[in-house]
């Protein structure tokens, strides 16, 4: 139990950072939302109009591919990605994905086959 807990504290720790680290707009302006992709090892935030990776777990499915804390993630299979939910549901699909991601200026791509 302890342990659930501290994962919710550092989760609304992580968000309030991403507020300041990724918008531009206000947090009550921004329509932020925060969603994780447990099984792959990511949490995900919603803001300024793109999804963007907030934390990767250690050792994960997600820190193999190469996810990066501060990633912008754009498309999967060459399929613009609106939403974290949209996001989560390419991971879900349990089929092959390529994510397009942009890091510090960098188009990436980072395969994942399950």
């Amino acid at each position: 139990m302890r342990g659930k807990c501290l994962s919710a504290v550092l989760a609304a720790v992580l968000m309030a950072a991403a507020v300041a680290v990724c918008c531009s707009t206000p947090a009550g302006e921004a329509g932020i939302s925060a969603a994780s992709a447990g099984e792959m090892g990511l949490v995900l935030v919603d803001c300024d109009g793109g999804t963007y990776v907030l934390a990767v777990e250690e050792d994960s499915e997600a820190s193999r591919m190469g996810f990066r804390p501060g990633d912008l993630i754009t498309a999967a299979s060459g399929r613009e990605l609106s939403d974290a939910e949209e996001v989560e549901e390419a991971i879900r699909s349990g089929q092959c994905e390529s994510f397009q991601v942009s890091r510090k200026g960098q188009r990436l791509a980072l395969d994942m086959c399950r």
